[in-house]
Order: structure tokens, then C-alpha cells, then sequence
């Protein structure tokens, strides 16, 4: 996921991303999942989408500080 995001394949990274972090929710790593997503939402930050799910995760999850900066981009 990330040698996508580094090499501009955004389409592969959000795939690979979003397995990811579906992995770690799946096995109830739902911190490491959040990270994954918070990762991929950086390397795309034009993205509001991702930034969406991101922050709906953090807020769920009783982030709210951790939403803020997601909101700001």
C-alpha cells in the first residue's frame, strides 16, 4: 500500500489500504486499522471521501482530537 502511495498508483493504494485496515478491524486491532486509514488519507489528500471514513472512524471510536486535523485539510 504504501510503495503505491509513493509511486502516485493512488487507486492501487486505496485498494491495498482498505484491505488493510479491513485485515485489523476483522482481528479487533481497530487503533491499527484507524492508522492505516489516517496513512492513506495523507497520501491522498485531496480525497474527501477517505478523509470522511477516517473521521467517522475516529469519531466512533471517541477520537474527536484525532478527527480534528482530518477536518482541517
Amino acid at each position: 500500500a504504501r510503495f503505491c502511495g509513493e509511486k502516485g498508483l493512488l487507486l492501487d493504494a486505496q485498494r491495498h489500504y482498505l484491505a488493510v485496515a479491513e485485515s485489523l478491524e476483522r482481528e479487533g486491532k481497530h487503533g491499527e486499522a484507524l492508522q492505516a486509514l489516517s496513512e492513506f488519507a495523507d497520501v491522498s489528500p485531496n480525497d474527501v471521501q477517505v478523509r470522511t471514513v477516517v473521521v467517522e472512524q475516529l469519531l466512533k471510536a471517541g477520537r474527536q482530537s484525532d478527527a480534528l486535523p482530518h477536518l482541517t485539510v
